[in-house]
């Protein structure tokens, strides 16, 4: 009668409830059968076999529903189904001996499978339903004829005991199933987090892998072209205006060679700027400083909150960092219409960095759990702001991206700074 558990059912999966419950409904006819013949029992047969044929009729349209409407049963409609099940064997206890019969235990049944599959509400409102069905037919049902005749105060005291017995195992099936099956939620939420952070992480290897390849691959061009420029710059140094440019474009390629050298920088290694530690406000306005080289088309308005009880820590100038944090501003940039905003203050041995521009802000699907892969600029923030988490991440902060409400985004960075200690670096 009663079907197996469904968690977000699938057609399949209904359809193996269905053929369970029909089943049911031929063990509830071969049942009566055996008690009328075997026993002897005189049954109110034309109600229990109306019962049966509303069940059956209940399911042929169950069936329909799966054939004809091709979407997936929701937790209420799986409730709903184990609930009518629940009416159809009270219906049926009703007028066969209520109480007296063997088959009520039967009510623990459907409340078992929707504590181990649908949340609590569902299961409270399952073992309610039951409770009441239970409770109704003590006073309500046909009794059957039976050898206690004679024994009517202590069999009845034997029937409630069943009663209470009941309510007992609904109040522990509750308490430890749902506290089991929250576990194991709880547990499988976990596993899929893991899993999709595994999957990002694949990405980013296989980004990492690719651009060590490029940085070997340019770096056998740059250094001819650097052989190249120094050879011009010897060969027309009587000509003022030629030296000038050689000498810029001779920046450019020493530029690109140290751009190449960090990306050939080993993943989750922590390499300190020039072997040296420095004071964290500074490190941010060089950061700053550079990133205004780079973009001097963009108006940055930096603030740096000074503290009061601490005194500004000293850090490792993780090259890593730096890139992420010019990731960010890059970003931002490139979405706003006026300028950038960027506001850092350290508290509580923790960095915390916001990023704020006036852009149209992220899309409304957006997440940081996308598959960076598929990024693009054209639909929110680029790889950059990928790599950015992934680094932050990996030294134990957090990056969190929101709209704001008059418009644009705020990028949030919350670090600790004990990777990042030249103590420990």
């Amino acid at each position: 009668m009663f079907s197996s558990a469904i968690n977000k059912v699938d057609t399949q999966q209904f359809q193996r409830l269905l053929v369970v419950r029909a089943i049911g409904i031929a063990c509830e006819c071969l049942a009566v059968i055996t008690a009328m013949n075997l026993f002897n029992l005189k049954l109110p047969v034309t109600p229990i076999l109306v019962i049966i044929g509303l069940q059956f009729l209940f399911n042929i349209l169950a069936w329909w529903r799966i054939k004809k409407i091709p979407t997936h049963p929701t937790d209420r409609e799986f409730f709903s189904h184990l609930g009518v099940d629940v009416l159809s064997l009270t219906a049926l206890l009703y007028f066969s001996g209520g109480p007296t019969n063997p088959f009520v235990s039967l009510f623990l049944l459907p409340i078992i499978i929707i504590a181990a599959t649908l949340p609590t509400r569902f299961a409270a409102a399952m073992a309610l339903l039951s409770v009441v069905c239970y409770t109704l037919l003590m006073f309500f049902y046909v009794p059957l004829p039976h050898h206690h005749v004679g024994h009517g105060t202590e069999f009845d005291l034997h029937v409630f005991g069943m009663w209470l017995s009941f309510v007992l195992a609904v109040v522990i099936i509750i308490f430890f199933v749902l506290i089991m099956t929250e576990s194991l939620r709880e547990r499988d939420n976990k596993l899929v987090q893991i899993r999709e952070q595994a999957l990002r992480d694949d990405s980013l290897v296989a980004l990492g892998t690719f651009a060590a390849g490029a940085a070997h691959d340019l770096g056998t061009p740059l250094a001819t072209m650097s052989l190249t420029v120094e050879d011009l710059l010897c060969e027309y140094d009587s000509d003022p205006d030629l030296q000038q440019q050689l000498l810029v474009l001779q920046s450019q390629i020493q530029r690109c060679k140290i751009t190449l050298t960090e990306l050939s920088a080993r993943s989750g290694q922590i390499r300190a700027e020039g072997g040296y530690r420095l004071p964290l406000d500074q490190y941010l306005e060089k950061i700053v400083t550079e990133w205004k080289n780079i973009r001097p088309d963009t108006s940055l308005d930096y603030t740096w909150e000074p503290t009061q009880d601490e005194e500004v820590p000293f850090i490792i100038g993780d090259q890593t960092l730096r890139q992420a944090i010019s990731n960010i501003l890059n970003n931002a940039a490139d979405a706003c219409n006026k300028g950038v905003e960027m506001k850092a203050k350290y508290r509580d041995q923790r960095l915390m960095l916001e990023v704020l521009d006036d852009g149209s802000g992220l899309p409304e699907d957006f997440s940081l759990t996308t598959e960076p892969l598929n990024s693009t600029k054209h639909d929110g923030p680029g790889m950059g702001i990928f790599l950015s988490e992934a680094v932050i991440k990996r030294l134990g902060g957090n990056l969190l991206l929101n709209n704001l409400p008059q418009g644009g985004t705020q990028a949030h960075i919350d670090l600790p700074l004990d990777k990042l200690d030249p103590r420990f670096g």
